[in-house]
C-alpha cells in the first residue's frame, strides 16, 4: 500500500469512514506496510476504538495476509496494545490465530500476558 493509500486508510479508520476503509483495503497492495512509528494497518485498526468492527467483520478475508506478530517502535504487537487498551475483541481475533506469538517482549520486557 503507497504511503498515501495508508494515510487515507487510517484517516477513514480513525473518522469511522469503514465503507472508504473498506474499499481501501480490497484495492491494497501491501496491508503490513508501516508508517513512521512503524505502526501497519493492523495497528492501526486496534488503536482506533471503531475500527475494530470494521476489522471483525472483514477478518476472515484480510486476517491471513496480516503480520499479527509485526511490532512498532516500542516492540509492541498488535496483541500487546489490544490487551493494553483493553479490546476484547481484537483480542479473542489475533488469539485464534495459530501464528500469534504471546511472548513477544516490549522495549521494557513485557508480554501482553503480564
Amino acid at each position: 500500500m503507497q504511503r498515501k493509500s495508508f494515510i487515507r486508510l487510517a484517516f477513514a479508520l480513525s473518522s469511522g469512514q469503514l465503507n472508504i476503509a473498506k474499499l481501501l483495503v480490497e484495492h491494497k497492495r501491501d496491508l503490513n506496510k508501516v508508517d513512521k512509528d512503524s505502526k501497519s494497518f493492523v495497528f492501526k485498526a486496534v488503536e482506533i476504538g471503531d475500527a475494530e468492527a470494521y476489522l471483525l467483520k472483514w477478518a476472515d478475508k484480510y486476517i491471513e495476509q496480516l503480520d499479527i506478530n509485526a511490532t512498532d517502535k516500542q516492540s509492541r504487537t498488535p496483541l500487546f496494545v489490544s490487551v493494553e487498551k483493553e479490546n476484547k475483541p481484537f483480542m479473542n481475533l489475533l488469539v485464534s490465530q495459530t501464528n500469534v506469538n504471546v511472548y513477544i517482549p516490549d522495549v521494557e520486557g513485557r508480554t501482553p500476558l503480564e
